[in-house]
């Protein structure tokens, strides 16, 4: 139940930044640029620690390249009541 709120989390604070970069609107740590391309990534079930734990496994084109190039969030973290 705590991995699925936390997944609804993400997605929900993912989308608000998102939404914002893409209307030119600054965020805090924002260039002020507007993104070429904006590219959420969800996958499911997998924690937020497997990111720096298995980057060694990650080719210098896929994750590796938009950790360093991008822009990611390990404490993203939204309150929501239980649904069930």
């Amino acid at each position: 139940m705590h991995k699925h709120n936390f997944l609804l989390s993400l997605i929900t604070v993912m989308t608000i930044l998102a939404s914002a970069e893409a209307k030119g609107e600054r965020v805090p740590g924002g260039e002020g640029e507007m993104p070429r391309l904006v590219v959420n990534i969800l996958i499911d079930q997998l924690r937020s620690d497997y990111l720096e734990t298995f980057s060694p496994l990650y080719g210098d084109e896929g994750f590796r390249q938009l950790m360093r190039g991008g822009r990611y969030y390990t404490q993203a973290v939204y309150a929501v009541a239980p649904r069930d």
